[in-house]
């Protein structure tokens, strides 16, 4: 588990996706949903996409999510430039999470450890 990488996105949309017309948003949708679908060439493969669920206590205030696997930090960042490179942040706001998959004996020992740093 410990060489694996996730990279969850949430977005919400920007005016700029409101200003499309319906043919240009379709069009994009389209371009990105055939580069999802392929995988992507540094060998993140998609997990899951989704919509927020506003009324789960402590929710995002976001609309949506995608969560994805990676080998390694490195595919992770070529799959962000490759986001940014599309276009998609001229239409959506985003909020990213990046990070090396642990057991939870880890994350936890981390959460204690830091919290004696802190105090």
């Amino acid at each position: 588990m410990a060489d694996k990488h996730i990279f969850i996105e949430h977005w919400t949309f920007k005016h700029t996706w409101h200003e499309l017309t319906p043919r240009a948003r379709q069009d994009y949708a389209d371009q990105i949903r055939l580069a999802s679908a392929g995988g992507h060439p540094s060998g993140v493969r998609v997990i899951a996409w989704g919509l927020v669920d506003r009324h789960a206590p402590q929710s995002i205030a976001h609309d949506f999510w995608a969560v994805w696997q990676a080998d390694s930090a490195e595919a992770v960042r070529a799959f962000m430039a490759g986001v940014e490179a599309s276009g998609w942040y001229r239409y959506f706001e985003q909020a990213n999470t990046v990070g090396r998959c642990s057991s939870a004996s880890e994350v936890l020992s981390a959460m204690v450890a830091l919290a004696d740093k802190e105090g």
